[in-house]
């Protein structure tokens, strides 16, 4: 039980401001269907690529946390992919 669930980990990191609570609401929304088998209903299909595009850029920015890398990426999870800066790092 002393082992923290890895949502609880992408949780604190928001609460430390470094993501965005959004994005990990939208993982999670997506992992859920996904894992219990729903079938993507077309007229559906624009909301479950805004929550992989959600999940995508999540996921880049874990990887920009762990890197150190610091500067412009494509935001996929708004419309219209605008260019952001990425300024976070990680205080070991």
């Amino acid at each position: 039980m002393s082992n923290s669930r890895p949502v609880d980990k992408l949780y604190k990191l928001a609460d430390d401001k470094l993501i965005e609570a959004r994005l990990i609401k939208d993982w999670e929304n997506l992992r859920h269907r996904m894992i219990h088998g729903e079938r993507i209903q077309t007229e559906n299909l624009q909301e479950y690529l805004n929550k992989y595009y959600s999940t995508l850029t999540l996921f880049y920015q874990l990887i920009f946390l762990k890197i150190g890398y610091t500067g412009r990426y494509t935001d996929y999870s708004v419309s219209n992919w605008p260019l952001k800066e990425f300024n976070k790092t990680l205080t070991k």
